[in-house]
């Protein structure tokens, strides 16, 4: 997971609708850097990733092919689904090709 733009969970979610993740693992994604889950918090945000905001390496979502990507990180839920269709998982980072492990995430709807 930690090395492709978006991982496709399988799972199609309703708008509306709350969906509960628990999510283990870490990846690598830089020399020197890992992080679980929530990513690194306290280091540098990516500025050229694909959401700006939350830190680096943590987990996002979208649904469908929409450009809405969402935070995602270590929570728990419950996440107040915004649009209905397939959801997707990948990483906030800039760079993917140096990434290597993976998260664990399980969904419950």
């Amino acid at each position: 997971m930690a090395a492709v733009a978006w991982t496709d969970t399988g799972i199609d979610v309703r708008a509306g609708r709350d969906v509960y993740l628990n999510s283990t693992g870490r990846i690598h994604w830089g020399p020197n850097r890992q992080d679980g889950p929530g990513g690194d918090g306290t280091a540098r945000k990516t500025t050229r990733g694909r959401f700006p905001r939350p830190a680096a390496a943590t987990i996002i979502r979208r649904v469908g092919e929409s450009d809405d990507v969402f935070f995602i990180g270590a929570e728990s839920g419950p996440i107040r689904m915004r649009e209905s269709g397939r959801l997707f998982l990948g990483i906030n980072d800039d760079m993917l090709n140096d990434n290597s492990g993976a998260f664990r995430v399980t969904v419950y709807y």
